[in-house]
Parts: C-alpha cells; structure tokens; sequence
C-alpha cells in the first residue's frame, strides 16, 4: 500500500510526518499515538515497527495494514480490559488460607513444564471474585474454560496480591457444571 496523500494541503500541514498522514486518511490515528507512545508489550511494538517503515518511505503491503488494524484494536480492548479487572479485582474478597473447599469456574487452562515435568494447570475463579492456580487433579477429566469444578484444596495467598492464590495437593474433584457454549448464544 501506497502512503503517498494526494491532498497537497495536508501534506504541506504535514510534510514532515507523511506517515502521520496516510494513518489518519486509512483510518489508523490510534497506530501514530502507538507510535508516539510510550513502551508496551509485543503488539505495541510490533505497530511502532511498522509505523516506523512509513516514517522511512517504505510501503506496507495489503496483509500488514489489515494486520496493523488488528493490533490497533487489539490495543484499544487491552485498556477496556484492563479497566474491567480492575474493577472485578477491586470487588473480589481476599483468598482464604488453609484447607479449604473450592467452587468456581475455570477461567483457563495450561501445560506448564516444572522440575517436576509437564503438568497441566488451571486458574479457577470462585464466585467471590477471587482466583486461585494450581496442578489439575487426575479426578477431572474432559475439563474445558468455563467448566464450574468443586475440589478440596491447600490454599495459599500470593504475597503480591490478596485476590490471587496458589492452590496444593487437590483432593475430591469433580466437575459441577460443564460449560455448554450453545447456551450462550
């Protein structure tokens, strides 16, 4: 794709920044405040490089520009996000200590390698907000994201965050409810 504006007025507005230009007329502005931007993660990165490109005269092809809205948008819903477990994390309770019984969803799921092997985990999410992670117990079998389990676990608190904990040596799992996506729909 061709960043070259043909409107010369705004070009003489904005000679010196032609990628500025041709963001705005393809309607990528949010990729120049990226741009402009302080550090981020690997998406924001990956936009100020190819903005870069622009800024030295260099084209995007089709398939980066469609890439480059994708990261745009996925930037503007990482902000939302983060908004939203803000505000779940501000309403959540504290996570217990001890031997405690369990009930929640499955937020995720994920093979984690250790010193021990390969182990496969969850992070369960209890209906008072808080979530705890730890080792899925043998008994659960066919567990999916948003399946409800109930277990009986050793719980213990983060020590950077009251709302967040690690869970130990499982005992009685079952899966509650399993997560019918039909339903939502």
């Amino acid at each position: 794709m061709n960043f070259t504006n043909t409107n010369t007025a705004a070009n003489a507005a904005h000679a010196f920044r032609p990628a500025q230009v041709w963001l705005n007329q393809n309607g990528l502005a949010a990729a120049w405040e990226v741009y402009q931007g302080a550090s981020g993660g690997q998406e924001e990165t990956t936009v100020r490089d190819m903005v870069w490109r622009l800024e030295q005269g260099r084209e995007l092809s089709e398939r980066q520009v469609n890439y480059l809205r994708i990261l745009v948008e996925r930037i503007e819903r990482k902000g939302a996000r983060a908004a939203q477990w803000a505000a779940e994390s501000a309403t959540a309770s504290d996570v217990p200590t001890g031997r405690i019984e369990i009930e929640g969803e499955v937020v995720t799921t994920k093979l984690q390698e250790s010193r021990f092997g390969t182990q496969f985990k969850m992070l369960v999410k209890h209906a008072t907000g808080y979530k705890v992670w730890g080792t899925v117990p043998r008994a659960i079998d066919g567990l999916a994201k948003g399946d409800t389990v109930r277990f009986t676990a050793t719980v213990e608190p983060s020590p950077n965050d009251s709302k967040f904990g690690f869970f130990s040596r499982p005992t009685g799992a079952v899966i509650a409810a399993k997560h019918n996506p039909e339903a939502a729909r």
